[in-house]
């Protein structure tokens, strides 16, 4: 469902926006949590990227995104806002 979202919006501001509040941005790269686990990483691709003081990525203005990371979240909890520390996978017993 994420990439077909990703695909159908035309700027990264509208996918931005379409996963508030579980969508993480830093820098160029944008996290999304997909499930409860995992979370999916995009960064901006573009031969020149508009950026906003102070130093900013105008989201709104990037129309090409590459996945970089499908990994699990460092934090479970359903926000991204309290995405700090690490988290161990679940054992199998």
């Amino acid at each position: 469902m994420v990439l077909s979202d990703a695909e159908a919006v035309d700027t990264a501001a509208e996918l931005i926006e379409l996963y508030a509040p579980n969508a993480a941005v830093a820098g160029d790269s944008i996290s999304l949590r997909v499930g409860t686990r995992y979370c999916l990483v995009f960064v901006a691709l573009g031969a020149s990227l508009v950026r906003k003081p102070p130093a900013n990525l105008d989201w709104g203005a990037v129309r090409r995104l590459k996945m970089m990371d499908l990994s699990l979240c460092q934090n479970t909890s359903t926000t991204s806002s309290s995405r700090t520390g690490s988290q161990s996978p679940p054992t199998r017993s």
